[in-house]
């Protein structure tokens, strides 16, 4: 029993002198207006990798998980006629061109940017 002891202390004792030698938490980036969306204000410091994986993470759970024909018909024109090298900048001058609307919920702004006039999938009407 006193050897369960001493583990236990020890390994308290560890943890507690492991989380002295950490940096303090840092406070949530000003741009998430919820703990559950990212903000369009995002799109501005993610790498490019990030980007990608952001958007597949997006595309992956918006269009597998709706029965929107709207949502469903961006997500089959964005397969067909677009990839992620091609829907990257789209974004990129969505965020450039709109900087008043940082402070909104980044999906809703990467639908617009992505069913806008000049885009391959213009006119999508997603959600109504």
């Amino acid at each position: 029993m006193f050897q369960r002891l001493a583990l236990a202390v020890a390994v308290l004792f560890a943890c507690a002198l492991s989380s002295f030698a950490r940096p303090a938490q840092q406070q949530p980036p000003t741009f998430y207006s919820s703990p559950f969306t990212a903000d369009l204000e995002i799109w501005g410091v993610l790498t490019h990798d990030e980007k990608i994986i952001f958007y597949q993470g997006w595309a992956s759970g918006l269009f597998t998980t709706t029965k929107d024909p709207g949502t469903l018909a961006l997500g089959s024109c964005l397969q067909e006629k677009l990839n992620w090298e091609l829907v990257l900048p789209i974004l990129d001058k969505w965020h450039a061109d709109h900087r008043e609307n940082w402070h909104k919920p980044m999906s809703p702004e990467m639908i617009k940017a992505l069913t806008a006039a000049g885009s391959p999938c213009a006119g999508i009407s997603v959600g109504s």
